[in-house]
């Protein structure tokens, strides 16, 4: 990667300081975003720009008119993926999955789905023809019953095509329920980002609630969560996604 994306983040970083201290009171800013995640993690935040090259140049061919949003949403959960532990998580997942136990299982595969969150997906892709017509991929009613459909599932969220399915649908769905139209490209990032990472089902209320808060990278309750989510979306959308292409 060349070296001046590093040099410009740390320029970024050292201006967003000064700047916060002339607005503390805003909940999101530099200090939570992609600049200052990256500045304390850099590489990981090396290693999710080289895999979002090469996600995204997939993403263009597969859903074009998503590509950019997609992986501005997980741009968070590519900094944190490791392969080793996403395989021992597979197979973890892949065990308590088939024996039903979906309270306990993990999130695996590039993007952190859960199969229980590709249930959903398939389960409102099932209600819509048009939808059913363009992910064919996944166009499984959220089947469950049989240890066969679980194992498929899980199949599907460790395989790059599919994942990128599931996540443009994920943005096909909820842009239909949630985005109105009069929404800026950041507001859209950032509602689209709070709803995969908190859950679709919420309402947009508690939507804007959840997006207030520093989830990134080990959940609310956690004092390492210094960084926000759909922060970390928006900045990677705005600003460095353009020297991912």
């Amino acid at each position: 990667m060349r070296k001046y994306p590093i040099i410009l983040l740390i320029l970024i970083f050292s201006i967003a300081m000064c700047a916060s201290q002339t607005n503390e009171s805003s909940p999101q800013n530099a200090d939570n975003g992609l600049v200052s995640y990256a500045f304390e993690h850099l590489e990981e935040y090396r290693a999710a720009l080289s895999l979002a090259k090469m996600m995204r140049l997939r993403m263009s061919l597969l859903y074009p008119e998503n590509a950019d949003t997609a992986i501005a949403i997980v741009f968070p959960e590519l900094m944190r993926y490791s392969e080793m532990r996403d395989s021992l998580e597979a197979l973890a997942t892949r065990l308590l999955y088939s024996k039903d136990k979906d309270n306990r299982i993990y999130s695996i595969g590039h993007f952190q789905m859960k199969p229980t969150f590709a249930e959903t997906i398939e389960r409102e892709i099932a209600k819509n023809s048009e939808l059913k017509n363009r992910y064919r991929a996944i166009d499984y009613g959220g089947a469950k019953f049989t240890r066969k459909s679980r194992a498929l599932r899980i199949h599907r969220l460790r395989n790059i095509d599919t994942e990128i399915a599931y996540i443009s649908a994920f943005i096909d769905i909820c842009t239909k329920k949630l985005i109105t139209g009069l929404e800026t490209p950041e507001e859209r990032i950032k509602l689209l980002a709070t709803a995969y990472n908190s859950g679709r089902d919420k309402t947009k209320q508690q939507l804007n609630r959840f997006m207030e808060q520093n989830s990134f990278p080990c959940g609310t309750m956690s004092k390492k969560s210094k960084w926000n989510y759909a922060q970390i979306s928006a900045d990677f959308f705005a600003d460095v996604r353009p020297r991912a292409e």
